[in-house]
């Protein structure tokens, strides 16, 4: 793989790429911030976009799962995992507080391990397995370990467990990123969540071959 795509609409993206990031420090990667109302026009503009660039590897990450070719939900979770899923509760245990502060552009601050630590209660007896079912949480994917492993639960993460078998090569930690709107508070935000400095450029039609 010579580099890998991630297309995202909102600051869910961010978290996914930090997490493959911090997975595969050397790995190439290309980040493509498109914020479209229509989330049939940015699947059909990322897939445009990523050809043009010449990435055939990529995802498109959204908070829910979508009819994207290389959407996280289906690409990542696609196989299905074991365990009980740490989701909205539409298949598994309900974690949308943990889901709202990734969406908040939130996930890195310091008061999500309370809220870790809170769900520990919730937790059916009985639970050996849970599964990081939402695009983001493999980012705290560690904290999650640590507190569930304290109740002799293992905690299986789809996100590791793509990259250490679809992801092999490795190149020089290039990390590109685009955007087709600029938003510096999301420049901002990104740079809190990749803990060094970010910075964009603008994606131009005739970019081709990057």
């Amino acid at each position: 793989m010579d580099r890998l795509g991630i297309a995202f609409r909102d600051i869910t993206g961010a978290y996914v790429a930090c997490a493959i990031h911090k997975m595969r420090p050397a790995l190439n990667m290309t980040l493509l911030y498109d914020p479209k109302d229509s989330v049939e026009d940015f699947l059909k503009e990322s897939e445009e976009r990523m050809e043009r660039m010449g990435i055939k590897d990529y995802l498109t990450v959204l908070p829910e799962k979508s009819t994207g070719r290389r959407d996280y939900f289906r690409v990542v979770n696609g196989n299905g995992h074991e365990g009980l899923l740490l989701d909205t509760g539409e298949e598994g245990m309900d974690t949308s507080l943990i889901n709202f502060t990734i969406t908040d552009g939130l996930f890195q601050r310091s008061f999500v391990l309370d809220i870790l630590d809170s769900y520990m209660s919730r937790v059916p007896t009985g639970t050996e397995r849970v599964v990081l079912a939402l695009p983001g949480y493999s980012y705290r994917a560690e904290d999650f370990r640590r507190a569930f492993g304290g109740k002799n639960i293992s905690v299986v993460d789809p996100l590791a467990l793509w990259v250490e078998k679809e992801i092999k090569d490795e190149g020089n930690s290039d990390l590109r990123f685009y955007w087709t709107l600029r938003d510096f508070e999301l420049e901002r935000r990104m740079e809190e969540i990749f803990q060094k400095p970010v910075h964009f450029r603008t994606y131009y039609l005739s970019l081709i071959q990057i």
